[in-house]
């Protein structure tokens, strides 16, 4: 609704910043009761929980919301149900898109360096594509700077 309503850029910043806090007490809990474990070499943990999670799951959750605006857009009400059996696909993807460098090292090898260097790169890249998607969606982006002027 805030995609489609018009949500400014200030506003969408605040909103992602808010999801990633959020993300981090949520995680807290399940960690601290055993619920789940994080595997191999994990850098920057808080209290357990690799910060490199929060970020690529946060763009998964803002990517699946641009995606599904733009297609029901798109589609119209009609035939927006065609959506809905592509929501796995949609969110499995946005998040491997984000988390691949992070997967790459986490899966592969437990030198700390290059643990770190894949999960900043998750990071960067997952911060990098909330950004864009903010200057596709948000009601105050200035398109013209997005355009090449010799």
């Amino acid at each position: 609704d805030k995609i489609n309503k018009g949500i400014t850029m200030n506003a969408w910043f605040k909103l992602a910043a808010l999801f990633i806090a959020s993300a981090f007490a949520f995680e807290v809990l399940p960690l601290h009761y055993g619920m789940w474990t994080y595997y191999n070499t994990q850098p920057m943990q808080i209290a357990g929980f690799p910060a490199w999670w929060a970020f690529t799951n946060v763009h998964a959750v803002i990517a699946l919301a641009v995606a599904v605006a733009l297609l029901h857009r798109h589609l119209g009400p009609i035939r927006s149900w065609v959506i809905v059996p592509l929501y796995p696909g949609l969110i499995f993807g946005t998040h491997m898109f984000a988390a691949f460098p992070a997967y790459a090292v986490v899966s592969s090898t437990s030198k700390h360096a290059l643990a770190l260097l894949g999960t900043v790169l998750a990071i960067v890249l997952s911060c990098s594509l909330i950004w864009l998607y903010a200057t596709i969606v948000c009601t105050d982006r200035d398109a013209s700077r997005l355009v090449h002027k010799p």
